[in-house]
């Protein structure tokens, strides 16, 4: 037993949460739930919900119809075939603007990273607010809200704690490779595994992947004026930075602490 182990090592642990499969099967049962009653009704937001991939997709699809400001744009297929969605958000000015760019699901069990994305979509989509205006004013909004539509998927169907995409592996019964780790920045240096069996296996190869080959496609097309790129993940209230390789402060270490130092004061919860 887990806590037999830990206590013959004379480390201290504390029970976080009793029963996690009780809270998965909560959550599973009111995801269904919503999901079936806004089928029921054809129409409704998704937003505060945890969506399918397919709910996901068309009600992008009706918010592009119904908002001017959104355009949307597939920038390629997943290992299983699906379309992976870049959602543009910008008011008609005929300017080139600045770029903010925001990428969530990467890590397909991380739900509220897709919803998060979801409610920006929302508000820089349809929100009124003077302060939405000014964001839309001052630049361009470039959104992935999934970027790993088949791991996120099988999340809903099979395996709730599911991290990576859904490659097969050669040589291995494992499927699935990190794609947070399968980028060429310091591809394989430290925090990534060789394994496939590994949730942080990186990959045979940088960019092996379809997911990450696309999106990087994306970000170089555009990175002339991408001046901000924020990635969405989960757990903890924790805001990360360069480096992720090494203990060296990256050259611009003092403006990023002060965005990390002032944005939660701004936020309103």
């Amino acid at each position: 037993m887990l806590i037999d182990a830990l206590k013959s090592r004379g480390l201290t642990y504390a029970v976080m949460v009793d029963d996690v499969q009780g809270h998965i099967h909560r959550e599973s049962s009111k995801t269904r739930r919503v999901r079936r009653e806004l089928r029921r009704k054809s129409a409704g937001s998704i937003v505060g919900t945890y969506a399918s991939s397919a709910d996901i997709v068309s009600w992008l699809n009706e918010l592009a119809k119904t908002s001017s400001r959104v355009t949307l744009h597939s920038y390629g297929k997943s290992v299983e075939g699906r379309d992976m969605t870049l959602v543009k958000i910008c008011n008609s000015t005929g300017t080139t603007k600045p770029i903010v760019f925001i990428e969530a699901g990467t890590h397909a069990r991380e739900w509220i990273g897709h919803a998060t994305a979801l409610w920006i979509i929302d508000q820089l989509a349809t929100s009124a607010d003077a302060d939405v205006a000014r964001l839309l004013d001052a630049a361009d909004w470039y959104i992935v809200p999934v970027a790993n539509p088949d791991g996120y998927e099988y999340t809903h169907s099979t395996d709730r704690f599911w991290r990576k995409n859904r490659s097969k592996n050669n040589g291995s019964a494992c499927r699935g490779v990190d794609l947070h780790r399968n980028w060429d920045s310091q591809w394989m240096k430290v925090g990534a595994s060789g394994r496939p069996c590994d949730e942080i296996y990186a990959g045979p190869s940088a960019f092996s992947e379809p997911e990450t080959k696309a999106l990087r496609d994306v970000i170089v097309a555009a990175k002339a004026n991408v001046k901000a790129y924020f990635a969405l993940h989960s757990y903890s209230q924790a805001w990360l930075t360069s480096w992720g390789y090494t203990g060296q402060a990256p050259p611009d270490l003092d403006p990023l602490v002060t965005v990390i130092l002032t944005v939660p004061s701004l936020c309103r919860i």
